[in-house]
């Protein structure tokens, strides 16, 4: 991929980057604050470039479009002659456009300023400081149009309009042409969808922006004034889609090319990851808040902690069964009791999980329809009540998904253990698999979102009927009808946010059992909608808190009042690091383990790091909770002495480990890229005797730690103390040994 054409378009990538990092937190504090958050000479070197990095991005991507462009053109309307942009010139070209562009918005940097009133700080610009008067300023921003936005239109237009023709007329051509010439044609075209996409994208985002800025500065000229809605529905839309740019060109490049595509494993992976983590902690949350917030224990809340756990089964048992399928050809790690177990747990428990949800979400819409109806009946589910549906909810679901604990088994074949479903264990000629799944998803989606449909339409009605009796009692009437509307919001928000996010995958399953259409179920198309439908659904368990805590107040202040704690803030943190350190350091270790192809030295220092990384979980991050809680040592005696060394032994021994095997693999691909037809430095038998080496240094490196780390007991209280002068004579013995480490482990490796 390493060619003219994608260094262009990671040239527009790298512009394109300048939005997140300088405009957009700019405009997220505009929105929330006219005032400039940072003064001195930081706050006046970023007021200026804000607006300048943001318009010289622009300048630099629609320059790199017309290089594509240009680049396209002459590869299809000349075939034959060297193209136009060689491995070492393009390097200029890619220069020149940030230098053109710098050069072009270099009035910016002078223009805005940063100004002080009544301390408070303003971030304006100021045109008469660079511009006589204010025609020199149109004249300015109308060449800026012309030669940054018109021109090149006009010239990409033409440009792409013979390359068509050309194209269209070798499609003849082309049939009979022998069959390296007709994947070149494939080539040609794929690479010009790709570039027209991009060119289109740019186009239906900036072209709103030029129009607003071209009326906005006529009507200033003109003394002319735009109506107010216009105005500002008009700037809103035109600023939110120019910055939307930025993010949609690597989109298009994931959509349209192949080559970027393949790429979307580590894409697949990263959301997953997020995914993992926002899951594990927003849902854990849920349920802290409702515990600790006695008035949060209501039936309804009771059932959304309740959706709540049911969601957690998603990032402990199937996102760890995605990370591996992602990164190993769909391959399963683990063979035995343990292997078959963990195949069929992954997906009964996701499935559970949303039969849970789903019916959770049936008996709110119950509960609200009774409490708005029916105000003066009683509540059909009281608090002692809600166990005993909760606990049916769980047995319902999981009576429902026990077929999946005896189709879903671990195959071995010749590439490798697959985690996969056996059809015919339990479906025989009585119920077959299609109709098994054709009832899971019309009794688990389509039956309860209608009858929650229903439910809501009519509470809807009723709320929107009701009218306040008297002056007496319009206070109170109107605040119980405010908290109804806002459970009531909050609740159909999760019911829609459900719905879009299982329906596509309900389709999906729907058109993949039963769709006789074989060329349509193998299609690109499909395959990308599996995808989408897939990551929608499974991204739910992470949606469903965050719509907790944006509309119901009483979770957003729990949310405070749970981090006002910092004790139990950091004590979360640090749990979800324990987990992702544990879980990810054990992944690579096991998939190097069973994937002979990655059985290579590289992989194996990799490995070392990750077994080192480790020892932070297991020793330090126990530690680190309990005195976040405590500053009392738990444990006594010999264990206790033993734990206390060993605590910060390992934490510092894990960090010199890595850091030497970050050495190691850097000769290594020295060595193997500078001097190739050398043979490699680390053999397979040699690197072992390196990754002991680097464990013996550092072991040695760190006893002084045995020593000096010691348990004291304080009135029947222990602690773990450091006492150097166990161990070394003064204090500057101390200071010249923990010099010594800096420099050996962080200094000397960073060079």
């Amino acid at each position: 991929m390493r060619k003219p054409i994608n260094y262009l378009i990671v040239n527009m990538a790298m512009s394109d980057l300048l939005f997140p990092i300088f405009l957009i937190p700019k405009t997220v504090i505009e929105i929330h604050d006219d005032d400039w958050p940072i003064g001195g000479h930081l706050g006046e070197v970023l007021c200026k470039l804000a607006p300048f990095s943001a318009d010289l991005s622009s300048a630099v991507s629609i320059q790199s479009l017309v290089l594509i462009a240009v680049d396209r053109f002459v590869a299809v309307v000349f075939p034959l002659r060297s193209p136009l942009f060689s491995s070492k010139l393009y390097r200029f070209f890619i220069l020149a456009t940030w230098i053109i562009a710098m050069a072009t918005f270099i009035p910016y940097l002078v223009a805005f300023k940063l100004v002080e009133y009544d301390h408070e700080y303003k971030c304006v610009r100021q045109w008469m400081r660079v511009f006589d008067d204010s025609s020199s300023v149109t004249k300015y921003f109308m060449a800026l149009f012309i030669a940054f936005f018109y021109i090149p239109f006009v010239l990409m237009f033409i440009l792409y309009l013979a390359i068509f023709l050309k194209l269209k007329s070798q499609r003849g051509q082309g049939e009979r042409s022998m069959n390296a010439q007709i994947q070149r044609l494939r080539r040609e075209r794929n690479a010009l969808k790709l570039s027209i996409a991009i060119v289109l994208g740019f186009a239906v985002c900036w072209i709103p922006f030029s129009i607003f800025a071209l009326v906005r500065m006529f009507a200033d000229e003109n003394n002319a004034t735009m109506s107010c809605g216009f105005k500002q529905l008009l700037e809103q839309v035109a600023l939110l889609l120019s910055r939307t740019n930025s993010a949609m060109n690597p989109c298009i490049c994931f959509i349209f090319s192949g080559n970027y595509r393949q790429a979307t494993r580590i894409g697949g992976t990263f959301a997953y990851c997020l995914l993992f983590v926002v899951s594990l902690a927003a849902n854990t949350f849920i349920g802290i808040i409702v515990y600790r917030t006695k008035t949060l224990r209501t039936p309804i809340n009771i059932l959304i902690v309740n959706m709540a756990l049911s969601d957690l089964l998603y990032p402990i048992f199937l996102f760890p069964k995605i990370f591996v399928e992602l990164n190993t050809a769909g391959h399963w790690l683990v063979g035995g009791p343990l292997g078959h177990a963990a195949c069929k747990l992954s997906s009964f428990a996701a499935d559970v999980s949303t039969l849970v949800s789903i019916q959770s979400l049936l008996l709110i819409a119950v509960d609200r329809f009774v409490a708005v109806v029916f105000p003066l009946r009683s509540p059909l589910i009281s608090s002692k009540q809600c166990r005993y549906f909760i606990l049916v909810i769980w047995i319902v679901a999981m009576a429902v998904h026990c077929p999946y604990l005896i189709a879903f088994k671990v195959l071995e074949y010749s590439e490798g253990l697959f985690c996969r479903w056996q059809r015919n264990d339990i479906f025989g000629e009585f119920l077959s698999q299609q109709t098994y799944i054709l009832g899971l998803i019309v009794v688990t989606s389509y039956v309860p979102l209608v009858l929650i449909s229903i439910l809501y339409f009519v509470i809807s009605l009723k709320i929107k009927s009701q009218k306040i009796p008297g002056k007496q009692s319009a206070n109170a009437r109107e605040r119980r009808l405010k908290k109804e509307r806002n459970v009531l919001n909050m609740s159909v928000a999760i019911v829609l946010v459900f719905a879009v996010c299982w329906l596509p995958l309900s389709i999906y399953a729907l058109l993949f059992h039963y769709s006789s259409n074989m060329a349509m179920r193998s299609s690109c198309g499909m395959e990308y909608f599996k995808i989408i439908a897939f990551l929608m659904a499974r991204s739910y368990c992470a949606v469903n808190p965050c719509i907790c805590f944006i509309f119901s107040g009483n979770y957003r202040q729990g949310l405070k009042n749970l981090f006002g704690s910092l004790r139990i803030g950091h004590t979360i943190a640090y749990c979800v690091i324990f987990i992702i350190s544990v879980v990810g350091n054990s992944f690579i270790g096991i998939i190097v383990y069973k994937t002979k192809t990655m059985r290579k030295p590289i992989n194996y220092l990799i490995v070392n790091m990750a077994m080192s990384d480790l020892l932070f979980p297991i020793f330090l991050i126990p530690k680190t909770v309990i005195e976040i809680h405590d500053d009392d040592w738990p444990i006594g005696g010999h264990l206790g002495e033993v734990l206390c060394k060993l605590a910060p032994f390992s934490a510092d021994l894990s960090s010199a480990v890595s850091i030497q095997s970050l050495v190691l693999i850097a000769v290594d691909r020295f060595v193997a890229v500078v001097f190739p037809l050398r043979s490699p430095l680390f053999s397979s038998k040699l690197y072992r005797f390196f990754i002991l080496a680097t464990w013996i240094i550092a072991m040695a490196t760190f006893i002084p730690y045995l020593l000096a780390f010691k348990l004291v007991e304080y009135d029947h209280e222990y602690k773990c103390v450091r006492q150097w002068m166990r161990v070394f004579d003064d204090s500057s013995s101390v200071t010249k040994y923990f010099m010594a480490l800096f420099i050996t482990f962080f200094i000397f490796p960073s060079f």
